[in-house]
This record gives C-alpha cells, structure tokens and sequence, in this order.
C-alpha cells in the first residue's frame, strides 16, 4: 500500500512539473479592504490573462515561461500602468504589486 501511495505521489508531481500550468491564487486589496479574490491557472503561454477589475483600475497576469509571471495594472483614468514580475516555485512563494498615493494603497499578490 505504501509503495502505491508513493508512486501515485511521484505520478501526481511529475504530471504537475510537466504540465507547467501555474494554479494561482491573486487577491488585491485597496487600502485595508479585499477588493478582488480569484484563482487561475495559468498556462506556460498564457498572456495578459484578465484578473478583474476594480475602480478605473485593471489587473492581468501573464506567464513569462520557467514559472515567471508578470502581474500589471492598468489605470485608465490616469492612464498609467505598472508591473511586478517574479519566479514562484515553492508555496511560500509571491509576487506582489504594490502602487500607492496620497489617497490609497492598492497590493496585487498572487501565491501558488
């Protein structure tokens, strides 16, 4: 039973590792309040992949290949567009965007 168990382990993570699609959990917060909570799985190909929105601003991720992604917001009062871009490969792992002004803070993270 134990080696049933193990090799459906080693099967599960092996098809996890060559599948390359990243399962992301993204949640944006404005100020102190949760304004956007998703989950996506983001393919080795996937670009500019919708988040969601809030206010005048638009958040999309994008795979950069080798587990990088790219998280990108896009202020279309302003307009202005910025971005944060990191590798995730543990659980631990995150990117995170953070824009701030006199009147808010807005954070985008997306974890594994």
């Amino acid at each position: 039973m134990r080696t049933l168990f193990t090799l459906a382990t080693i099967l599960a993570t092996f098809e996890l590792w060559a599948s390359g699609d990243l399962k992301l959990k993204c949640i944006a917060n404005h100020n102190l309040d949760k304004v956007l909570e998703t989950n996506i799985t983001l393919k080795p190909t996937d670009k500019d992949k919708t988040l969601g929105e809030y206010e005048e601003f638009k958040f999309i991720i994008s795979s950069k290949g080798d587990e990088t992604i790219e998280i990108q917001s896009l202020n279309i009062v302003e307009p202005s567009r910025s971005y944060a871009t990191g590798k995730l490969t543990h659980p631990e792992d995150f990117v995170e965007l953070s824009i701030w002004n006199r009147e808010y803070i807005l954070d985008v993270r997306c974890t594994l």
